[in-house]
């Protein structure tokens, strides 16, 4: 079936769950849906040497656009975006070494076995970040750890409208 998402009275969307889930079409609905929430972080996006990144102001955050999403970012060159991450697009990197583009080093604060998948509540420069990752290895708690992000599945909002881009 399908369900309206409204902020102050005003409809976001209306779609399956899952739509809304994969495809918000704004910051509100992607924060909206989801358990736990999106984690929001604000960046630049950068093109030199063929590449396109997204770079938050601490350098903490330097990841390379997925090739699906270039295109549609490539007007925003030099702009500030929100990217949107959901827990599960991160990845255990099994040798704790940071790849160019893809990696990001957090901080552990909390660690939450689930069972079949563990939560991390991370430290990411000043801001708090979920990641849902398997059960393969558990990180230790008040350490810093490299975690690998999937960015097919990377949201990007206009910052001024908080209108999906991709």
């Amino acid at each position: 079936d399908r369900i309206v998402v409204l902020l102050d009275g005003v409809i976001q969307q209306i779609a399956p769950p899952l739509e809304l889930y994969h495809t918000p079409v704004n910051k509100f609905v992607a924060g909206f849906i989801g358990s736990p929430p999106m984690n929001f972080i604000d960046g630049k996006i950068v093109t030199e040497n063929g590449s396109v990144r997204v770079q938050d102001e601490t350098g903490q955050v330097n990841l390379e656009v997925d090739s699906e999403h270039r295109k549609k970012l490539e007007p925003y060159a030099g702009k500030t975006v929100t990217l949107g991450l959901r827990a599960e697009s991160f990845d255990q990197n099994v040798n704790q070494k940071m790849v160019d583009g893809k990696s990001l080093q957090a901080l552990v604060e909390v660690v939450e076995p689930m069972g079949s998948e563990i939560y991390l509540y991370l430290q990411v420069g000043d801001r708090s970040m979920t990641a849902r990752i398997d059960t393969d290895h558990e990180p230790p708690v008040n350490e810093p750890h490299i975690l690998d992000i999937d960015m097919r599945e990377a949201h990007y909002f206009d910052k001024d409208t908080e209108q999906a881009i991709v």
